[in-house]
């Protein structure tokens, strides 16, 4: 059986945005998409994208390397420490 594709938008930071699966895309509209900045991936790696495959090292699922192309755990999310409120006089 051959394994599904997937058609998704990377921001600049490598999360997933739109997707479309290739199964039923005529190659023109598959052309169009990839000249539209969609890249093509296996259906293993979009498991990654949308959390079949864990959480990651952080506990914050897994972004695309634009280094590589491949998925990798996202960083992890950035604490704020709240500063103490004065009560109100």
């Amino acid at each position: 059986m051959e394994q599904a594709t997937y058609l998704c938008k990377f921001d600049t930071e490598g999360n997933r945005g739109e997707t479309h699966t290739t199964a039923g895309m005529s190659d023109k509209e598959k052309a169009i998409r990839i000249s539209n900045g969609y890249v093509e991936i296996p259906e293993s790696e979009w498991l990654y994208y949308i959390g079949g495959m864990g959480r990651g090292d952080n506990g914050t699922g897994y972004i695309r390397d634009p280094k590589t192309g491949k998925p990798v755990s996202a960083p992890p999310v950035s604490t704020v420490e709240e500063e103490p409120q004065e009560p109100p006089v």
